[in-house]
């Protein structure tokens, strides 16, 4: 952070209670204490309160200033009103869960937050290599999803054919990157990564297994700054799957059945089984989802961005 031009007072870290954003709001709060602005998308259940009451108390420990949330509940992905839904423009890379990350930059941007620091590129900073994982890394295997098309599963030995040279950057972290960035620069905000930064990979890429091993350096590290148990391992797992899975089965059948009626050309194509895809829609409806058919949210994602292109104008530009 030290090498980047920011004002504390109008920098935000994106704190959701995770290892990577903890260590990055560690930082911020003990360079600059009571000045910098916390924010986090709350997700649903017990979960999220578990979430709340982590937050507030390393808010305290970290000295951070301000707390801007946005609450998932409120924000499902898919609702009516947000850009999916209402076919305005989007990109596949964009957040599954844009609706309740533009609720919230809104938020910071109103309080005159022109950075926001996040915690992107932790999990890769600290990765195992293939050969220290029990299993096949996560996506090196293609998923069989029943409703994929005859044309995808002809494709579906060539992903990584003409890809382009390894930069220092992880895939995931420059896909991530692409992912979090846009709507902070849309919002008039500067994004941050420091846990990208290519000193700190390499430097990830130079530890003994046993420092990577369950981000054993980032948990240490907390702990040196006084976290205890409860905040680096919580007894309730916090992710956004039951988020997806509340949108998907609110808003999620209706959008699959909307895009079946008036056709797709992913299904044209021949990358998409209709029959396939109105069966996960029915069973997403009455609650009773097969393993897997949650990652038909990609396959909303990737139509909601072919209507936008024919149907939306370009965003309005953020005055300066």
């Amino acid at each position: 952070m030290n090498q980047r031009f920011y004002d504390p007072a109008s920098t935000a870290v994106e704190l959701s209670g995770g290892l990577d954003s903890a260590n990055v709001a560690a930082s911020l709060g003990a360079a600059h204490p009571g000045q910098i602005t916390a924010a986090a998308m709350i997700i649903v259940g017990p979960a999220g309160v578990q979430q709340q009451d982590r937050r507030r108390q390393m808010i305290d420990l970290f000295r951070l200033g301000p707390d801007v949330t946005t609450s998932m509940t409120d924000n499902l992905p898919l609702r009516p009103g947000g850009r999916r839904a209402s076919r305005a423009l989007i990109t596949p890379y964009d957040e599954l869960y844009d609706e309740g990350k533009t609720t919230l930059l809104g938020l910071l941007r109103s309080r005159g937050v022109r950075t926001v620091a996040t915690g992107t590129g932790g999990d890769e900073m600290m990765a195992l290599t293939a050969a220290e994982l029990s299993r096949a890394p996560l996506g090196t295997d293609p998923l069989d999803l029943p409703w994929t098309g005859p044309h995808s599963r002809e494709l579906r030995g060539g992903f990584d054919t003409g890809t382009a040279p390894a930069s220092i950057f992880n895939e995931v972290t420059l896909l991530a990157a692409a992912c979090v960035a846009p709507p902070i620069l849309r919002a008039g905000m500067w994004p941050i990564h420091p846990l990208a930064d290519p000193a700190l990979i390499r430097f990830g890429g130079w530890l003994p297994y046993s420092w990577r091993h369950l981000k054993r350096l980032h948990v240490a590290r907390l702990e040196r700054v006084g976290c205890g148990p409860y905040l680096v391992d919580p007894p309730l797992r916090e992710n956004f799957e039951p988020v997806m899975d509340e949108a998907l089965h609110r808003h999620g059948a209706a959008f699959l059945r909307a895009m079946l009626d008036r056709g797709s050309p992913l299904i044209d194509d021949g990358y998409l089984n209709p029959d396939e895809l109105a069966a996960a829609a029915t069973r997403i409806a009455d609650g009773t989802p097969a393993p897997g058919d949650n990652s038909v949210c990609n396959v909303i994602a990737l139509e909601a961005a072919l209507s936008s292109f024919g149907h939306a104008e370009s965003p309005t530009p953020v005055p300066a």
